[in-house]
């Protein structure tokens, strides 16, 4: 019967009779090449998930397939196999049928629906179950140590002064007469990473995608962009420092949703950018009569030979001058606000897509670039007098494409993101060489799976030669987006990278896990705490430079920011979801009810009964029971 069934599956032209005759009249009908491409595209597609199926569930009844999570055996048979292929079947259906938009972004991959997303969500939720620890590498002892001294230095950890909040407040009261600190900064560093973030609470929910949030104005405010096509100002009001909604700008022009958005230091300028060959910036003002939005818009149009180009990547310079910008047309641009012009345009800075630039230092000089070729460049703008456009360093090591780049800020250190599955820390003083740069691009140009739609498959743990990454992180999961990660503010001594995951969780590790072992090769859990809480992947976070809060903003619509509370370990509320719920700084608080005391009114009667039947005197119920207020 196995070998019967298994010959059956091999002649595929019975099983997907359908959906190559429709795929074929439609190409029949439209001789356009895209509509071919796309065709064909979708067909390559759904015979590699065939291949996949049959790979992963074995015919022969003796042979068993190893669970990853579980480590559990299940037996396969031909029905189940049956089952598993129609089930297939009819998800392809279901993808081919939608009128889901997910994969307008690049037509030569197939549709993912919703339903689809919401599977792959839950599987990666179970593996995340099996799989709460991560994993630290350190890559290069000698560069680590530094880094671990300079966080200790930050965060007081060098001292031996005691961290509890009664006796340094004691010692803070007792020094104020004489004229001393009351506290010194890494003390406060010390107690504030004590208490990291636990509780959510909800700021916005929509009906679309959420893509990138952002704190501006030192923390005052949120900067929320969705797939409908609006950038959201929430504003911290009232006496309890709620997030409401201060304004909503609606961009002139969009392509399938607005993929990245930049605010300068100030909060009076923006810019973003879509699928499309153009940087639109604007400038924000006060509302007038001329103006009613207040806001003004300019078109930055970005020379491309491609006939659908996208801008993943924006960042203002420190001055706010400039705008460093990076696409589809693997080109590095450079524009001047000043004069609205573009100033540095660097060709083929990448091999593939450029997703995530970042302006390195505090003078704005160094440039940081990653694309799907899987490399790290860093280019020097005081080079480019000399018209020498040619990076001055590479870092080398990831196995696939770079999602985001962040700066640490301290001119050293930088971190980048990756569809590998892994965060890796760099040292500027360490570069790749050329061999490691070719590995990389090699390594990257062999992956056959699209992290847009698939799971992501089995990644060595073996790093590749020539690999000098400071420290490799993983436990996290980036899929279907460009998910984002980025090292904590200074007030937290730069001690944790924060992260969005594919599973709905916000991960935050920390850089000194391993601090009882810190050269010996092992390998300590550096994830600190999980945030999990959201139905869907959390592409963007960002931790408020001022006040110890993370904000969240997810492909559920959800827009959240979480906080810490000490209630939130044995306090549940049945009330989930709910904006603006109760005065709390979390959604799970069990709100202030009232509720009946009736043992304590039937104890109050009885004993007034007793008395009067002593006394001889009649009494009267009250006819209102009593209410007493209790959580």
């Amino acid at each position: 019967m196995g070998g019967w069934f298994s010959s059956f599956l091999t002649l595929r032209t019975f099983i997907y009779p359908s959906k190559q005759l429709a795929i074929h009249s439609i190409a029949n009908q439209n001789p356009d090449p895209f509509v071919i491409l796309s065709a064909a595209a979708e067909i390559a597609a759904l015979h590699r998930r065939m291949e996949d199926t049959l790979t992963d569930c074995p015919i022969a009844g003796g042979q068993m397939l190893q669970e990853e999570a579980g480590h559990s055996s299940v037996n396969y048979d031909d029905t189940d196999l049956e089952d598993s292929v129609s089930s297939l079947l009819r998800n392809e259906k279901d993808e081919t049928s939608s009128s889901d938009e997910d994969a307008l972004s690049e037509t030569a991959c197939p549709r993912t629906t919703q339903r689809r997303r919401q599977e792959m969500f839950e599987m990666h939720l179970k593996m995340s179950e099996n799989s709460k620890n991560g994993r630290m590498y350190i890559g290069n002892p000698e560069t680590f140590q530094d880094l671990r001294e300079d966080i200790l230095c930050l965060c007081n950890g060098l001292s031996t002064a005691s961290t509890s909040i009664a006796k340094v407040c004691c010692q803070r009261e007792i020094s104020r007469p004489s004229g001393g600190k009351s506290m010194t900064l890494g003390t406060k560093t010390k107690i504030l990473n004590q208490f990291l973030p636990n509780c959510r609470r909800i700021v916005d929910k929509l009906r679309s995608k959420s893509f990138c949030c952002s704190y501006i104005k030192g923390g005052e405010e949120l900067v929320v962009s969705s797939q409908d096509e609006f950038i959201r100002f929430f504003e911290q009001r009232g006496p309890r420092d709620r997030y409401l909604l201060k304004k909503a700008i609606r961009v002139p022009i969009t392509t399938w949703s607005i993929l990245d958005v930049a605010v300068n230091r100030r909060g009076d300028a923006l810019c973003y950018g879509t699928w499309k060959d153009s940087v639109f910036f604007a400038r924000l003002s006060e509302c007038t009569s001329d103006n009613p939005s207040g806001v003004s818009w300019t078109e930055l149009p970005v020379p491309s030979q491609e006939a659908s180009m996208a801008i993943f990547s924006l960042r203002f310079s420190r001055r706010g001058h400039e705008v460093l910008c990076g696409g589809s047309d693997r080109n590095l641009h450079i524009y001047d606000l000043e004069s609205m012009s573009r100033v540095v345009s660097i060709s083929d800075a990448h091999a593939d897509d450029i997703n995530a630039v970042c302006y390195g230092d505090t003078d704005s000089n160094l440039l940081y670039s990653g694309g799907d070729d899987g490399l790290v460049k860093v280019y020097d703008r005081r080079a480019f007098g000399e018209m020498d456009y040619q990076p001055v360093g590479v870092f080398a090591g990831h196995r696939d494409g770079i999602t985001y780049i962040d700066a640490r800020g301290d001119d050293r250190y930088l971190l980048s993101n990756s569809k590998d599955q892994t965060i890796k820390v760099w040292d500027l003083r360490r570069f790749s060489n050329e061999e490691a740069a070719r590995k990389t691009v090699n390594c990257v140009r062999q992956q056959s799976w699209d992290y847009r739609w698939q799971p992501a498959p089995r990644c060595t743990l073996i790093p590749l030669k020539g690999d000098t990454s400071v420290i490799t992180l993983r436990g996290h999961s980036v899929l279907h987006t460009l998910v984002r990660a980025k090292f904590s503010p200074s007030r937290t001594g730069k001690k944790y990278i924060y992260t969005g995951c594919a599973r709905g969780e916000v991960v935050i590790y920390d850089l000194l896990a391993n601090l009882s072992s810190p050269t010996d090769g092992s390998n300590p859990n550096p994830v600190s705490r999980r945030l999990p809480g959201h139905v869907a992947v959390v592409r963007d976070v960002d931790w408020n430079p001022s006040s110890n809060e993370i904000a969240t903003c997810a492909w559920d619509g959800v827009t959240a920011i979480w906080k810490w509370d000490e209630r939130h370990d044995h306090v549940t509320s049945s009330e989930l979801n709910q904006i603006g719920a109760e005065d709390s700084c979390d959604e799970f608080y069990q709100p202030v009810v009232k509720r009946r005391k009736a043992v304590q009114r039937r104890l109050k009667c009885t004993s007034r009964r007793r008395n009067a039947a002593r006394t001889g005197e009649t009494t009267t119920e009250s006819p209102n029971p009593e209410l007493l207020y209790s959580l």
